[in-house]
């Protein structure tokens, strides 16, 4: 952002505004820039200078508090940590990230965290920002067990914690939707979100204001803080109940009751939504943000939402909830538990049953499968699904399929053709297992440097087998397994003791079992030793 633009000249006065908080930063840090400002307007340049120090600056230092964890753990999180660091580094030009002592950023940790307000379990972190001059400007507290079922955190869910609690004190909010950095999960993390794209430009844009006013400050130039005011409505958004595949449209009117220009944009929580984007209010002016919701993919109670980033500091990020209850447009039920179909020697059997929706009117005209081959008849069906209490008609789908599987699952897809417009193919997806099955099918333990574990599944639904050993063609990887109550699903753990010297990481892992079929299961485990 060019300083010219920051500080153009507003209403015809001969004092500048000064910059306004950007868009995707939170409250703290609004109100914190803001305050700088008005220091400025009162030619406090000693105060100002001051309250800078609180603004984000290039330079950010961690206090590393790992006394809350056990030994063992401490070389695992740290490296994590500094994974995190490097990853900041990367993208954002000149940005010095260390570990030390500073109000910058603490992080320590505990057990468990009770849960946070927007999250059903417990929370897998908590943060705190702060622009007092005593406090942490962010103060991170991770969880070592994460999610009702207390599963330990590895070090993938410490390093996006950090990325996280870095972008805070970058004075970045946190994001609705998975793929960016700021995005959060109480729970397990698929991957490590890096701060790519808008991100990083953003906290670039942040650290640059403040450069911007140390300047001024120095010069001693006095700028004027212009303050936006938003006010929108409705708070929230009830649709009551649609039918699947309606498109819902409604509107969220924004004010700016502040004396300068009210800057917004919005970010949907779920691609369902189609939301006009950023926009700008004028003081005394009124907006207005078009939404559609489209119910195709969304059938039965919908509870999302659509948040609202503004550079007023009082209201920097606004949740607005958006609920209503989709009613299945279908039903599509499968005869097998658990919805697998279980094949043999003989091949696999297994019937689909279609129910439209009362209001809609559709009739199947053709059936295909994708990804596993199978023969299709299509039938009329009438009776009762087991979560109706009365009858239903509508059609069953008979697989009849191929005894030339290989052992595991695939997945396939009903292509379900009709007559009606909105409708006219409708996708089932389907699996079918012959054996026992890996998931992963081998195991990747990433770039490792200290001792660290994996996890996966062996599963034959309805079928129960018994695992009497795991042996492991290297000494630094071993596995340990644990049975569900039906002894058809075993999580087995894969722990590698951090032992050996840089480079490649290839071991197998023999898994002996009791099915006649399957006395032995080979899994490759994988990964690179820093």
């Amino acid at each position: 952002m060019h300083i010219s633009l920051l500080l153009a000249v507003a209403f015809g006065q001969s004092i500048p505004v000064g910059p306004t908080p950007p868009l995707g930063t939170h409250g703290t840090y609004q109100q914190a820039l803001l305050a700088v400002e008005a220091k400025m307007e009162k030619k406090d340049f000693a105060g100002a200078a001051q309250l800078l120090k609180v603004l984000p600056q290039r330079s950010v230092m961690i206090t590393w508090d790992d006394s809350g964890i056990p030994q063992a753990k401490r070389a695992e999180f740290a490296a994590a940590r500094d994974r995190a660091i490097a990853d900041w580094k990367q993208f954002v030009p000149n940005l010095k990230i260390s570990v030390g002592n500073s109000k910058d950023i603490k992080a320590s940790f505990v057990d468990t965290l009770p849960p946070n307000p927007d999250s059903n379990g417990p929370a897998g972190a908590v943060f705190f920002d702060s622009s007092a001059p005593n406090d942490y400007r962010v103060e991170v507290v991770m969880a070592r067990f994460r999610t009702n079922q207390k599963v330990e955190s590895t070090g993938r869910e410490i390093e996006q914690e950090m990325i996280h609690a870095i972008g805070r004190r970058l004075g970045l909010e946190r994001f609705p939707r998975p793929g960016s950095a700021m995005f959060r999960l109480e729970g397990l993390y698929p991957t490590v979100f890096k701060p790519l794209g808008q991100v990083n430009t953003l906290a670039d844009q942040v650290i640059k204001i403040t450069e911007q006013l140390d300047k001024l400050i120095k010069a001693k130039k006095q700028i004027r803080v212009a303050q936006p005011k938003l006010v929108f409505e409705p708070a929230k958004y009830e649709g009551g109940s649609v039918l699947q595949g309606d498109q819902v449209p409604f509107s969220i009117s924004i004010s700016n009751q502040g004396a300068s220009d009210l800057n917004y944009s919005v970010a949907p929580d779920c691609s369902c939504f189609s939301v006009t984007g950023a926009g700008k209010v004028e003081p005394g002016r009124t907006g207005l943000i078009r939404v559609n919701v489209n119910t195709t993919d969304q059938p039965g109670p919908f509870q999302k939402f659509i948040v609202l980033y503004t550079n007023d500091p009082e209201r920097p990020s606004t949740v607005i909830p958006v609920t209503m209850n989709v009613e299945p447009a279908y039903q599509i039920q499968t005869s097998e538990a658990r919805g697998v179909i279980i094949a043999d020697d003989s091949g696999f059997k297994a019937d689909v049953i279609l129910v439209p929706n009362q209001k809609v009117k559709l009739k199947v005209t053709k059936v295909e499968t994708l990804g596993v081959a199978a023969i299709t008849e299509v039938s009329e069906w009438r009776g009762t699904l087991p979560n109706q209490k009365v009858e239903s008609t509508g059609y069953k789908i008979s697989l009849l399929g191929t005894k030339e599987l290989p052992p595991g699952r695939l997945y396939g897809t009903l292509l379900i053709s009709t007559d009606n417009p909105t409708w006219s193919v409708i996708n089932h997806q389907f699996s079918v297992q012959k054996g026992i099955a890996a998931f992963p099918a081998a195991v990747y333990l990433g770039e490792v440097g200290t001792a660290t574990s994996a996890v996966m599944i062996l599963s034959r639904p309805g079928k129960p087998f018994e695992i009497s050993e795991i042996k492991s063609t290297l000494p630094s990887v071993n596995a340990t397994w644990k049975a569900n109550e039906a002894k058809d699903e075993y999580r087995i753990t894969v722990a590698y003791d951090g032992k050996l010297p840089s480079g490649p990481l290839n071991a197998t892992l023999a898994i002996a079992t009791d099915a006649a079929e399957q006395p032995e299961i080979m899994i490759d485990v994988t990964g690179i030793v820093k």
